[in-house]
């Protein structure tokens, strides 16, 4: 009977002790998809910052509008009206001028986005890493990381900016080298919205950003994995991230977790989560406002 109840009790103290780490991992597991979701949530939200990339969309398309306009207004007088070519000449090169310029400001909000996004992930890691950890003898957990960041966008959406009423003739271009949404009448992302010739070196791309539904702008959230479009990945080593030609507006961070379940460490292993969060979307144009 000692025997039996010796191998029941020693029975019974492996069961506890196995449901106890089973318990912990699972706990573990949840508070590092809490900490990647709250850390993707944060960096998405430095991708839109007081809606730099709504606002940049808009002022590229009216760029481009004013581009195109300027153009067919030089051609026009440059036939009809001789004295006037010279001033229609002058107001067709400011607005390449401009374009250019609009196309430098955008360069340089991704490069601040680019710092932005590198301060606040090397700042969350060291707020991690003070994170308490749990140590009881034959469990541990180490302090969570960030292991992976990836930038991209999210399937199926287009541009906050809407095609300018109005310009039927560029409108119809548009339609005819499929660079507007015809069901939502928006913009493309991703694609440069390039002008007949002569003015197709100019560059006018467009970042993929939720737009406003009945005036209702709609805010950081989170989002299944598989509707993320990858771009581009943060060098771990480095911490740095380059964005390309296209602005981000969505990010997948992944957070790791060492976790050893015996005091040789002959069961250890990372317990991973990934979370997925789009930025919050673009205001309407001051002309659209209602």
């Amino acid at each position: 009977m000692l025997a039996m109840t010796a191998l029941f009790a020693g029975i019974l103290v492996f069961v506890l002790i196995v449901g106890i780490t089973v318990m912990l991992i699972f706990s573990s597991n949840s508070r590092g998809k809490n900490a990647a979701d709250e850390l993707a949530l944060t960096s998405a939200q430095v991708l839109n910052h007081e809606d730099r990339q709504g606002r940049i969309n808009t002022l590229t398309e009216r760029s481009r509008e004013l581009v195109y306009s300027s153009r067919n207004t030089y051609a026009e007088l440059s036939r009809n009206v001789h004295h006037l070519e010279p001033l229609s000449r002058q107001m067709m090169e400011e607005a390449r001028n401009g374009a250019n310029l609009v196309g430098q400001e955008r360069s340089a909000i991704i490069v601040d986005m680019s710092n932005q996004i590198d301060a606040e992930l090397k700042e969350e890691n060291r707020r991690l890493l003070q994170r308490n950890t749990m140590n009881l003898g034959w469990f541990r957990t180490d302090a969570p990381l960030i292991t992976g960041c990836e930038i991209g966008t999210i399937k199926n959406v287009d541009s906050n900016v809407l095609a300018p009423p109005g310009f039927d003739e560029l409108r119809t271009y548009d339609i005819k080298t499929n660079l507007i949404n015809t069901q939502s009448n928006l913009y493309k992302a991703g694609v440069d919205l390039k002008l007949p010739s002569p003015d197709s070196d100019l560059k006018f791309n467009l970042s993929s950003l939720p737009a406003p539904v009945k005036g209702t702008i709609a805010g950081a959230r989170l989002l299944a994995d598989d509707r993320f479009v990858p771009e581009a990945k943060m060098n771990l080593g480095s911490k740095k991230i380059s964005f390309g030609d296209n602005m981000p507006s969505a990010v997948r961070l992944k957070i790791s977790t060492q976790v050893t379940a015996s005091g040789q460490g002959q069961m250890s292993g990372n317990v991973a989560n990934s979370s997925v969060a789009t930025t919050n979307g673009g205001t309407p144009a001051p002309d659209e406002e209602q």
